[in-house]
């Protein structure tokens, strides 16, 4: 079985609340459910891995494992897409700007020399 891995390496503080929560880390959830939808279906899980040298040896290392779930993928990606969807009309957008602001300098040169 094929896999992924995210490595943290966070301060202290935020080491210890991933210790305590045991499970994947909220702020990094949506990072790892990506990972797995760029991989494709072949990788069928991510670990989260989060070091912290600060602490005592037996509490330095945590890792958590996040199985590939296709319901969760497809809802992310539906959401990536939009965004992306929203990217490239804000592009167009300002590129007709660009466009229109170019024929605007021209339509007032001419007016501009003859005064």
């Amino acid at each position: 079985m094929t896999g992924l891995v995210e490595i943290k390496c966070p301060r202290p503080a935020r080491h210890v609340g991933y210790l305590k929560a045991g499970s994947v880390p909220p702020e990094h959830r949506a990072q790892l459910v990506h990972q797995l939808w760029v991989a494709g279906p072949d990788v069928k899980w991510v670990d989260f891995v989060s070091f912290c040298p600060q602490l005592p040896e037996h509490l330095q290392l945590f890792i958590v494992r996040l199985e590939r779930n296709e319901d969760e993928i497809a809802a992310y990606a539906a959401k990536a897409l939009a965004f992306l969807h929203e990217v490239d009309t804000e592009v167009e957008a300002l590129l007709r700007l660009k466009e229109n602001s170019g024929e605007r300098a021209e339509a007032v040169r001419p007016s501009l020399l003859g005064a």
